[in-house]
């Protein structure tokens, strides 16, 4: 029953990663079609608005570009026709999946063999923890030095919901990989730990703290920076943000607790 149960779960994580590869689609200003005519390729405009395919489910977005040109400068976004409900982010799909294949991995009797174990945890472990390591200190430390102030936030809205779906995913293989390595007991709740936070980022204080912004540059556009209203909102951006980089360290200092225990093994 090993080589079904290493299938699976490699068929399932393959799955899982499709909704990241989506995510990194880029609309592009035109199309390139081939004409039945001639070999020479054809500009087609793009509509003015599109269907974006992510993950299991179809989200209709429509693509607006923006005129604000604020202090900053100009920027552009795809809005969402609705707000996604919380079974629907893509966090809560991972965890979902992930959750199915254990429970079904337990009550079957299949077992993954160690080997097979051990390089699906290492993998994720080190694409993980070199995530983090570079998003926290390198990654977001350089474009707040180099981007206009809105512009930073614009790419930090589109980069974070990756960056948490990514960590939980990684995560919560490591934890479901982690029994069969034989890792200790406080190894195994440091992962858990490490996963809550990402799924505490990924559903709630990301998506949050990024409405607050774009409520806070909504404003901005109107000149309203004085008003009470904007200091509020900034007041709480400020609060849901830090929340969010402290909960986010949380997986840091895991990350390293955890490459402790694994050279214990070694």
């Amino acid at each position: 029953m090993k080589k079904p149960c290493s299938v699976l779960l490699l068929v399932s994580t393959a799955a899982l990663l499709l909704p990241l590869h989506e995510a990194f689609k880029i609309p592009i200003g035109a199309r390139l079609a081939r004409t039945s005519s001639s070999s020479t390729l054809k500009r087609w405009p793009v509509p003015p608005s599109s269907n974006l395919v992510q993950g299991a489910g179809v989200v209709s977005q429509v693509l607006r570009a923006s005129d604000a040109k604020g202090a900053e400068g100009d920027s552009a976004g795809v809005q969402p026709w609705i707000e996604p409900a919380f079974h629907n982010k893509l966090s809560v799909r991972i965890l979902a999946v992930l959750a199915g294949i254990s429970i079904a991995m337990k009550n079957s009797g299949m077992a993954l063999p160690k080997s097979a174990a051990t390089y699906i945890h290492l993998l994720m472990f080190g694409a993980n923890f070199g995530s983090v390591m570079y998003t926290t200190f390198v990654l977001g430390l350089v474009m707040i030095k180099h981007l206009p102030r809105q512009t930073f936030g614009r790419l930090q809205s589109k980069l974070f919901p990756i960056y948490f779906a990514w960590s939980a995913l990684a995560l919560a293989l490591q934890l479901l990989t982690g029994k069969t390595l034989g890792l200790p007991a406080k190894a195994m709740r440091w992962l858990a730990a490490s996963l809550a936070a990402a799924l505490i980022n990924s559903l709630f204080l990301e998506p949050a703290s990024t409405k607050v912004m774009f409520q806070r540059y909504a404003l901005e556009k109107q000149n309203r920076r004085e008003e009470t209203e904007y200091k509020e909102l900034a007041k709480r951006f400020g609060a849901l943000h830090g929340a969010s980089s402290l909960v986010n360290l949380v997986t840091v200092v895991g990350g390293f607790v955890h490459a402790y225990y694994l050279s214990l093994m070694l």
